[in-house]
Parts: structure tokens; C-alpha cells; sequence
């Protein structure tokens, strides 16, 4: 256990290690994040981009780890990651969705 090596508490490091694992199950999120955010810089609409990064950071992580705890103890803290993830690729895919759509218009009123 290579948590154990760092975190002299046994019972700490074994929720750690249990929650490290759920954390990694999520942990394939990432690309769907930095990849529309990536998406978006790079057609000009850097302020999307930068909505993207920064909610998932500042309006729902944050509120997250501050407000889980209270219900759920250190496995609220633990949650509060993959539940931010979850919840800015909900909120990515509408975007993209919305994106697609436009882009569809786009091309029926050209072509």
C-alpha cells in the first residue's frame, strides 16, 4: 500500500487507499474535459474554455469539499472530486451539444 508509506495512520490510510481507488475509476473524465475545453480555445471561444476549467475548480469542487463533509465525514472530502468531474462533463456536453447543433445551421445555410 503506497499510501501507507506516507500517511503514518492505518485507518487513514486505508480509507485514502479505498477512495484513491473510486477516484481513479473517474479519473477517465479528464480527457472529456480538457478536450472540449482544448475544442473551444481553439475556435475563439476562449471565454468557454476558460468557464470550463474554472467551474470545475472554483464553482463546484470547492463548494463541494466544503459541503460533502458535513454529511458524509472524509469520504465527502474524497467524493467531492469525481462529483465536481461529473458534473462539469454534464455541463461540457451540453455545451459541445449546442456547438454541434450551431455548427450544423452553419452548414445548411452555406451549402
Amino acid at each position: 500500500m503506497i499510501l501507507g508509506l506516507y500517511i503514518p495512520d492505518q485507518s487513514l490510510a486505508e480509507s485514502g487507499s479505498r477512495m484513491f481507488r473510486v477516484i481513479m475509476a473517474f479519473f477517465f473524465l479528464q480527457g472529456l474535459i480538457a478536450l472540449p475545453a482544448t475544442y473551444f480555445q481553439a475556435i475563439g471561444k476562449g471565454g468557454t474554455a476558460t468557464f470550463l476549467i474554472v467551474a470545475r475548480q472554483v464553482l463546484i469542487f470547492a463548494p463541494l469539499v466544503l459541503f460533502l463533509p458535513t454529511f458524509m465525514d472524509l469520504d465527502g472530502v474524497w467524493l467531492s472530486l469525481p462529483m465536481a468531474d461529473v458534473s462539469i462533463v454534464v455541463i461540457t456536453t451540453v455545451l459541445i451539444g449546442r456547438e454541434i447543433r450551431a455548427l450544423g445551421e452553419k452548414g445548411k445555410d452555406s451549402g
